[in-house]
């Protein structure tokens, strides 16, 4: 076999390879995660931001943190921005961000 037939041979085995739904979504679940934490972290360093809500937010953050099964740490989370949302005295800009966390933690 010549060695141009041997190279194609090798990439078309590398190109049918495909790695477990499992580990790409667990990957993707990290990312997302990971973005929701640092889009979290922003607001509650926000000094603009009441206090309550920099707690509520600070909560919220231990517990996508904590250990435990992701869906259950999400669906937390999820529900405490929600509460925060809920809150008259937040500023609709924030407000803003916190359903956009929301978003993302729906896709997780």
């Amino acid at each position: 076999m010549s060695e141009l037939q041997s190279s194609k041979s090798q990439a078309s085995a590398i190109h049918s390879f495909k790695t477990p739904n499992s580990c790409t979504a667990q990957g993707l679940t990290i990312d997302r995660l990971t973005e929701v934490i640092q889009n979290l972290q922003l607001i509650q360093d926000d000094a603009t931001i009441p206090n309550h809500v920099r707690k509520s937010i600070s909560e919220t953050l231990k517990a996508l943190q904590a250990s435990g099964e992701t869906s259950i740490r999400v669906s937390r989370a999820r529900q405490a921005l929600e509460e925060i949302t809920d809150n008259e005295t937040v500023e609709a800009y924030t407000r803003t961000q916190l359903l956009n966390i929301v978003s993302m933690l729906e896709q997780v």
